[in-house]
C-alpha cells in the first residue's frame, strides 16, 4: 500500500464524517431575498468566457460548475432541507457541496439548525 493511497482513504472518510455531521441538521439561507451580493464576498467568477477564464482570480475552470450548485444550494437551503436532500435536487454528491457549505458558512450566508428546533 502506498502513502498516496492511505491519504486519499483518509481524505474520504473525513469526508464522509463531515457529510454525517450534518445528518440531523437542516441548511436555512440567512438571506433568501434577493442575491447576497456573492461578488464582494468573493464568490461570484470573475471571468465567464471560455477564452479568458484562465485570467480569472478564481481560478474557477469547471464551467460554472460550482456556481450553478451555489446558487442551488441557496435556493434549495430553506431550513426544511439537509446537506443530502439538497444534494439529491441539485444531482450531485453531499462531499460536492462540502466546499460551497463551508463558504457560505464562513460568509454567514448559511447556517444550521437542528431537526426539531
Amino acid at each position: 500500500m502506498r502513502v498516496e493511497q492511505v491519504e486519499r482513504a483518509a481524505d474520504v472518510l473525513a469526508e464522509f464524517m463531515q457529510v454525517f455531521d450534518y445528518e440531523d441538521q437542516n441548511l436555512r439561507n440567512t438571506q433568501p431575498f434577493g442575491e447576497p451580493q456573492l461578488g464582494r464576498r468573493g464568490l461570484y467568477p470573475t471571468m465567464n468566457s471560455p477564452m479568458n477564464r484562465g485570467n480569472s482570480s478564481d481560478n474557477a475552470v469547471d464551467q460554472r460548475q460550482t456556481l450553478n450548485r451555489l446558487l442551488m444550494f441557496l435556493s434549495l437551503a430553506d431550513g426544511q432541507r439537509g446537506l443530502n436532500q439538497i444534494a439529491d435536487k441539485i444531482g450531485c454528491g453531499p462531499d460536492a457541496l462540502l466546499p460551497i457549505l463551508a463558504e457560505l458558512q464562513k460568509q454567514n450566508i448559511i447556517v444550521t439548525e437542528k431537526i426539531g428546533d
